[in-house]
């Protein structure tokens, strides 16, 4: 869930009126993974963020799918988080250090199946936020040489 917002006048949605002065919460995850956005959600398919020069609109299983929300983790709007631009070059940053060192060779979710969906291995499911539960990766270093010129630097 996004930062809690309050109405600044009464909304009429769908024929409900929302007050002025209503706390409302964005459901990012729920926005995030919608399969009227997004073709299978739940699945782990990164291209899907890749080509920066989308296409509004997509077809999908006979109709049409809209692309024209990219991401809702960081809010949307004005009151966007400031730091998203940031926190995606780091991200880029880290992804590429981490493939290019490190090989995975195991992934335990400490007594749970292995998925990716965060609702099923929330720690605290009754909460607004997703907090995972402990899972314990392990790594191989692919290349000494990298990884000590890394350190140098």
């Amino acid at each position: 869930m996004a930062l809690p917002r309050q109405t600044t006048k009464e909304i009429v949605y769908q024929n409900a009126v929302i007050p002025e002065g209503t706390t409302i919460f964005m459901n990012c995850w729920g926005g995030n993974h919608d399969e009227k956005k997004f073709i299978k959600p739940m699945e782990f398919i990164p291209e899907r963020f890749m080509d920066l020069n989308h296409h509004e609109t997509m077809e999908y299983d006979g109709g049409k799918l809209d692309q024209s929300l990219r991401h809702l983790a960081f809010g949307i709007g004005s009151r966007m988080c400031l730091g998203n631009t940031l926190a995606f070059k780091e991200l880029y940053v880290l992804t590429c250090k981490f493939l290019l060192m490190l090989e995975p060779l195991e992934f335990v979710t400490l007594g749970l199946d292995v998925q990716l969906n965060p609702l099923k291995l929330n720690k605290f499911p009754e909460s607004i936020a997703i907090e995972p539960k402990e899972a314990v990766i392990k790594l191989k270093v692919k290349n000494l040489q990298l990884l000590t010129a890394l350190k140098k630097n």
